[in-house]
Order: structure tokens, then sequence, then C-alpha cells
């Protein structure tokens, strides 16, 4: 289950439903705005694979 820490609850907000979506699939706790970032990175990666 994702977990979203209040510090950085805003700003995964600001993302895209679909953004959200994808992230909340992945599984991971995100505590930072780096977690975040990472997150969005592999993300990122996955689709250029696809």
């Amino acid at each position: 289950m994702t977990t979203i820490s209040p510090k950085v609850r805003s700003q995964f907000e600001s993302l895209s439903p679909a953004l959200q979506h994808a992230i909340l699939k992945k599984n991971v706790s995100i505590n930072t705005l780096y977690d975040l970032i990472g997150v969005l990175d592999e993300i990122i990666r996955d689709a250029e694979e696809e």
C-alpha cells in the first residue's frame, strides 16, 4: 500500500490524476520530495521501455 507523507501531500495532489494513480499502483512509501521525484522518474523510465 502506498503511503504519502503529509509533508509532500500537496505536491502529490498537484499531479494529474493519471500520475497519482500510477504512483499509488507502485506500493511505495513517499516521505520526502526526493522520494516523490524518484517514483516519478521510475514511472518515466517504465513508460520509455514500453
